[in-house]
């Protein structure tokens, strides 16, 4: 004999809505939710020496449903710079995250960004990824930040020439973010 249980809602002590653990569930390690953003159009940058910008429309937006949540940030950036190499990294609600340790006056960035000097119709994707530990069940957005070495501009989604022909290339950036139960 099987029994059937129905409920229109479940909810904790407290009358909120109860997590995977009030159920005496084990989420640890599993991904509970991903968010993606897609940039399609071509955006160009330009910072002065040394001096970091943020990327527009370079962003991801995720609200944990728990405080021992990681969020797994994961990036493929198309990429394009002439005469000058750029450094990527994220900022979480303004907090920059997953970047190297510096010496001196070196920059700060979690991976760098390149140019192709001998073909300006060309453009190349970076990866990269990076889980973070932000204890917060508040909304948290990534941004995508660039710090350069001289004040020549980069450009994501394009190429240098950018050229209105079969030889400009017309690519996509994503970022994508995991939240993995803790």
């Amino acid at each position: 004999m099987s029994s059937t249980i129905k409920v229109n809602t479940i909810q904790n002590a407290s009358g909120g809505t109860p997590t995977a653990s009030d159920l005496g569930l084990d989420v640890s390690g599993s991904v509970l939710q991903t968010v993606q953003t897609v940039v399609s159009t071509a955006v160009s940058v330009s910072a002065p020496d040394g001096t970091a910008a943020s990327v527009s429309g370079f962003a991801a937006t995720i609200t944990p449903s728990s405080t021992s949540s990681k969020i797994l940030v994961r990036s493929s950036l198309n990429f394009s710079a002439s005469g000058t190499t750029y450094g990527g990294f994220y900022k979480r609600n303004g907090t920059t995250i997953g970047v190297g340790t510096a010496a001196g006056s070196q920059q700060e960035v979690g991976f760098p960004l390149g140019y192709i000097p001998s073909d300006a119709n060309q453009s190349v994707t970076y990866s990269y990824e990076y889980l973070d530990s932000p204890a917060s069940t508040s909304a948290l957005t990534y941004q995508l930040w660039v710090n350069n070495d001289n004040y020549l501009g980069c450009y994501f989604n394009r190429s240098v020439n950018n050229n209105n022909n079969n030889t400009g290339k017309a690519a996509i950036s994503t970022i994508t973010l995991m939240e993995i139960g803790g």
